[in-house]
């Protein structure tokens, strides 16, 4: 899918066995491929246009998927609950989920049998049930950001990526990156302590 500069499933609308329905967000690289060219990829069966951005090429959807290698053998073998958003940008692939102890580790080896080692872990934390998840506290660009940010290396000492660069992927300036940085660090901070 390389016509594809993001993907985002905004919201999983219906999901039993194989089959999923969920809200998406397109934006593709360029204006002559349209949400119609994705049926038939990765078991995309119908998709329905719900808007149309046509300065920006986005699309708002509603896309049934029936999955050939059916993931909800991953959901229900290895008790894992996904969370949103999940984001497609860049060639790389985010996905939030929930497990626990020795699911975790099956997980890792369940993908890398299907994707090889071509993947890394952004990050493994434990989970409180009492305190409040942090991606419910960003808004989408702004996990959008955090995620490509940190990805990136953007908030290692020294940094891996510039402000410069890493506005260029969300084709925003530098300052503009700059401020939803400062309120992405206050939104967590301020739920933290």
């Amino acid at each position: 899918m390389d016509y594809i500069a993001k993907l985002d499933v905004i919201d999983i609308l219906n999901f039993y066995q194989c089959s999923m329905t969920v809200l998406e967000h397109i934006t593709f690289k360029d204006s002559k491929y349209t949400p119609q060219d994705l049926i038939g990829v990765d078991g995309m069966k119908y998709i329905e246009v719900i808007s149309h951005d046509e300065r920006d090429n986005e699309y708002l959807c509603i896309v049934h998927l029936e999955n050939p290698d059916c993931f909800s053998e991953y959901f229900s073998k290895y008790n894992i609950m996904v969370s949103k958003p999940i984001i497609i940008i860049d060639n790389w692939l985010f996905i939030p989920y929930l497990s626990y102890g020795k699911n975790i580790t099956k997980v890792y080896e369940k993908i890398s049998k299907h994707i090889g080692d071509n993947y890394s872990i952004v990050r493994i934390t434990d989970y409180s049930l009492d305190k409040e998840n942090l991606y419910t506290l960003l808004t989408g660009r702004q996990l959008e950001i955090a995620v490509h940010a940190a990805s990136k290396g953007y908030f290692n000492n020294p940094k891996k990526v510039s402000t410069s660069e890493l506005a260029k992927t969300f084709n925003i300036t530098p300052s503009a990156l700059t401020e939803h940085i400062r309120k992405i660090k206050a939104n967590i901070f301020k739920n933290l302590f």
